[in-house]
C-alpha cells in the first residue's frame, strides 16, 4: 500500500472506549478511523482493535500484543 505515491491514508487519532490496567499489564480497547485518497475517491472506513502493553523495568509502557480488525470495507483499497 506504501508503495503506491497516488494513494494518500491518514489515521485520525485513536477513539479509546476502555483501558484496564493491573499490575504490570494494561489493555487498550480502542476504535482507529482511517481516510484513504485515490484522485478525487475518497473513503473513510473504522478499524476496532485492542493493544496490550506492558509495563518496562524503567516503569515505561510498551505494546506488547496487539489486533486491529476493520469494522467497515474502505472502498479506495480494494
Amino acid at each position: 500500500m506504501l508503495a503506491k505515491p497516488d494513494l494518500q491514508l491518514h489515521y485520525d487519532s485513536p477513539d479509546l472506549r476502555e483501558i484496564i490496567v493491573s499490575g504490570d499489564i494494561a489493555i487498550v480497547r480502542l476504535f482507529w478511523t482511517l481516510t484513504a485518497q485515490k484522485g478525487v475517491k475518497s473513503s473513510v472506513s473504522t478499524e476496532a482493535g485492542m493493544d496490550i502493553f506492558k509495563r518496562q523495568p524503567d516503569g515505561k509502557w510498551s505494546i506488547a500484543r496487539f489486533i486491529s480488525f476493520s469494522a467497515t470495507p474502505n472502498k479506495v483499497l480494494q
